[in-house]
């Protein structure tokens, strides 16, 4: 975007890796997309909930699968009828990518290592297996104020985070009886959700904050 910063550093794809390999335990619960790779779509609904797709300016797609009532809420976005396509307008879109990973939304190099890693045809690495929930105190407030003068400043993150192979993982289902950020909130504290006075200093958010912020 013209700023001379170089982009963030992104996980590598796996070394050795062949078409033969194929992960045993891969959550096909979880269908992903039709596989026409369209790079233009915004949402999808399928599975348990509505598939959100962003596209950041530095490359690869990042992409929040079963949002819920309140995500929908927290990225702005029509609980029925969500935009169909992406901003057309890079800046715009790279920021809604930052919301989209605030969110609990996962960064791919590209729409097919997605596919093959969700449907298991390929193995995930280390950062793939991770697992994100996170809860903003105070985002309902800022929603329900129309002056900038009285929206309250964002106090910190509570972050839950789990392997997906962890057989003891935490029980997220439950996430999504949350009708509101505060009730979401609420609950990650009582499911021992670690609480971070500045964001930035999570490692799994630092690429959804501008270097300058």
């Amino acid at each position: 975007m013209g700023s001379g910063q170089s982009a963030p550093q992104r996980p590598e794809r796996p070394s050795g890796e062949s078409d033969g390999d194929i992960n045993p335990r891969a959550r096909l619960n979880i269908c992903p997309p039709s596989t026409d790779r369209d790079l233009t779509r915004r949402a999808v609904f399928e599975g348990h909930g509505c598939t959100i797709f962003a596209y950041p300016s530095t490359g690869g797609v990042v992409i929040k699968n079963d949002a819920d009532l309140v995500d929908m809420e927290f990225l702005g976005l029509d609980r029925f009828s969500p935009c169909e396509k992406r901003y057309d307008d890079d800046v715009q879109e790279t920021m809604f990518s930052r919301q989209v990973r605030k969110a609990g939304g996962k960064w791919w190099p590209d729409m097919d290592r997605y596919v093959n890693v969700t449907v298991g045809a390929k193995q995930p690495i280390a950062e793939e297996r991770v697992e994100r929930y996170f809860g903003w105190p105070n985002q309902d407030a800022r929603s329900e104020n129309s002056s900038e003068d009285a929206k309250p400043k964002e106090t910190g993150v509570y972050v839950l985070e789990y392997d997906v192979d962890d057989p003891e993982e935490i029980e997220t289902a439950r996430l999504r009886m949350a009708i509101s950020m505060a009730e979401k909130v609420g609950l990650m504290k009582r499911m021992g959700a670690k609480f971070y006075a500045d964001p930035r200093d999570y490692e799994g958010l630092k690429d959804a904050y501008d270097r300058c912020e």
